[in-house]
């Protein structure tokens, strides 16, 4: 009787797993992201980067979803005169797996 649902508990492992390696390939992702456009210049992550900015891992208790997206698209100046660039050149799909990543820190 055990065997009958041996397939089952296979497939629902599969599926937790490639989960667990989609996840982590879409924080690989973000954190190439971040290297490349040189968010470091600014923002500190993981104890690396620069200080004129705020940490990145305070954005999910200041943004949302909808916000972080126009503050990437659009850029700003802070009252110090740091300046934001527009992150208008990146796709959709890179722009989504950065806001994940960066809510989720």
């Amino acid at each position: 009787m055990r065997l009958r649902y041996l397939p089952l508990t296979i497939l629902t492992a599969s599926l937790v797993l490639t989960g667990s390696v989609q996840a982590a390939d879409t924080a690989t992702q973000a954190r190439e992201l971040i290297n490349s456009q040189g968010c470091k210049g600014c923002h500190r992550i993981d104890g690396q980067g620069g200080s004129l900015a705020p940490e990145l891992k305070d954005m999910k208790e200041k943004w949302t979803v909808a916000t972080l997206r126009q503050r990437l698209l659009t850029s700003s100046t802070a009252k110090d005169g740091v300046v934001m660039p527009a992150f208008d050149h990146l796709s959709k799909d890179d722009l989504d797996v950065l806001i994940a990543f960066l809510l989720k820190q």
